[in-house]
């Protein structure tokens, strides 16, 4: 009776009909108590979504198979130490054949490796994810993890069929941490992220994107980062690149990334476009976060679809946390920050360690100006992802703007550690350096950012400014008159060479650059025009910069 029993139970399971395996399965366990019984309806309880009911089964289990499901259920319970417990047996990870036990082997191992990297212990997090590659090729999982670990592998000494159908099983692998930017997840393009809704002098459209019209605003750089924290991103031949819910998307070098755009706000972000297709299946959740990034635009069309998007995911599934992240960013483009926050954190309910809704959580509270609020969301998002440099750059910027500069400087520095390759944050960090009087210092970091994206100006910009301080004329009208070639009809830039033409004795020159200014930005143009009417007249003020 007991055998005929198990069976209907497992016959029930595999037809999807789990109330009456789980009816089954309780006569069973009453009747024979057995560690075999008792896993049977823990699974039951697991399928139907009833986590604490299977844990409570599982309590005290021996057997291996009993314990790996334990394992699952304290995993997702978030208790951590005796998910560790139940894999390992009571065995010490450290000891050299406590990894040999693990139950269902690359699966565990796979789980034991989460279950250190939640505890931010990302060696031993490795070495299981290693070890779980070694047995199981195909578990991709434990690759993706790897990678968002930053650990330096070859993907050749775990994948093809050559190596698979002629390895023992047992293949060894150096893995060494590196610069975490070489297997980095990136999440936003180097796009324009700053908008002027408050500028005290004109648009702080300083960072453009080298596809569009560069737009520089007449300001100083503390206006530069006026507005909130954007994503920041490189690009690179050999990375792996993955979204921010662990979708690997591999794509020719040349070919824009969809993904490059989650980890910021939804009203900063112009990201490539990819149209919408009634062919994009609509189980993948990651693919609809990824589409919600990459349609957002400044004209109503895109508003349009992403509203439709919007609701396409929440109708389909509410309880993805990606649906909620669309709804979120369709509401930030349209500058509804309190109904986007409402949205997020409807995210972050539906899964506490998501990291990205908590960034966009600060983003949207920095719109708002809570800056105490912002700084708790983005410090959370660190808590839960230490390499989400988004999140180190967001608190840079929050800090910038309060002038604790030493603060900011810590802070670029660390998101520079982990994106070391983004032009971007190196002009912030130069920003920086030239507010802490560390001219030489900004000056070696602005030419970093210059270089590693010659055709966005920004940095050349922010050298001007450092050069001017320095009273170095002649090279700051230079650094400038490069800027002019690429945005030669930003008023910004020909009111800048029109103040260093006047300081370097050159009146005509600089009413020409005055009047160029004022053709280009006939409105709000006071400061100009007081420079115009001041162009015989010595600059009484100490602070050259612009």
């Amino acid at each position: 009776m007991e055998a005929v029993l198990a069976t209907q139970v497992q016959r029930y399971l595999d037809a999807y009909v789990t109330d009456n395996a789980r009816f089954l399965a309780e006569r069973l366990v009453a009747h024979h108590p057995t560690e075999e019984n008792i896993l049977l309806l823990a699974t039951c309880y697991y399928r139907a979504g009833q986590v604490a009911r299977a844990l409570a089964v599982l309590s005290g289990a021996s057997r291996p198979e009993n314990r790996y499901l334990l394992a699952w259920c304290n995993f997702e319970q978030g208790q951590f130490a005796e998910a560790e417990n139940a894999l390992l047996g009571g065995e010490d990870i450290d000891d050299l054949d406590a990894l040999d036990n693990v139950p269902a082997g690359a699966a565990g191992l796979y789980l034991l490796g989460r279950v250190c990297r939640r505890g931010s212990r990302r060696q031993q997090a490795v070495a299981c994810f290693v070890k779980s590659l070694e047995i199981d090729p195909f578990m991709w999982s434990a690759y993706e993890e790897l990678c968002e670990l930053g650990a330096n592998i070859e993907a050749s000494g775990f994948f093809g069929a050559a190596n698979y159908f002629n390895s023992t099983g047992q293949r060894s692998c150096d893995v060494d941490y590196v610069n975490p930017a070489d297997n980095d997840r990136r999440f936003g393009v180097e796009e324009d992220y700053h908008e002027a809704n408050n500028a005290p002098f004109a648009d702080d459209r300083l960072f453009g994107t080298p596809e569009s019209p560069v737009d520089f605003g007449i300001a100083t750089p503390k206006n530069v980062l006026t507005n909130s924290a954007g994503p920041l991103a490189y690009k690179t031949p050999n990375a792996n690149n993955f979204n921010g819910s662990n979708s690997h998307t591999t794509t020719a070098v040349k070919k824009p990334r969809v993904t490059e755009g989650i980890g910021a706000p939804a009203r900063q972000r112009k990201a490539y476009r990819r149209p919408l297709t009634e062919s994009d299946e609509k189980h993948h959740a990651n693919s609809r976060l990824s589409f919600s990034s990459a349609i957002i635009d400044a004209s109503p069309l895109n508003e349009v679809e992403l509203s439709y998007l919007a609701r396409q995911a929440t109708d389909f599934d509410k309880l993805s946390r990606e649906a909620w992240i669309v709804a979120g960013n369709c509401f930030s483009l349209q500058k509804e920050h309190d109904t986007a926050l409402a949205f997020f954190q409807r995210a972050i309910q539906l899964d506490p360690s998501f990291t990205y809704a908590y960034t966009l959580s600060g983003h949207e509270y920095v719109a708002n100006e809570d800056f105490e609020k912002a700084v708790n969301c983005y410090r959370h998002a660190i808590r839960t992802d230490p390499r989400h440099y988004n999140a180190w750059y967001g608190l840079g910027t929050i800090y910038y703007r309060q002038e604790k500069f030493e603060f900011a400087e810590y802070h670029f520095k660390r998101a520079l550690e982990i994106n070391p390759r983004s032009s971007l944050l190196h002009c912030f960090l130069g920003m920086v350096l030239h507010a802490t009087h560390k001219f030489d210092e900004a000056l070696d970091t602005l030419a970093v950012a210059a270089e590693l994206q010659p055709l966005n100006p920004q940095a050349r910009f922010q050298r001007a400014n450092v050069l001017i301080t320095q009273q170095r004329f002649e090279e700051a009208l230079a650094e400038l008159h490069i800027v002019k070639n690429f945005a030669p009809r930003e008023s910004s830039v020909h009111f800048m060479m029109g103040k260093v033409a006047k300081k370097l004795g050159r009146t005509e020159e600089a009413m020409k650059y005055f009047t160029s200014a004022l053709y280009f930005h006939p409105k709000d143009n006071n400061l100009i025009k007081v420079a115009i009417d001041k162009i015989n007249e010595p600059d009484l003020d100490d602070d050259d910069r612009m």
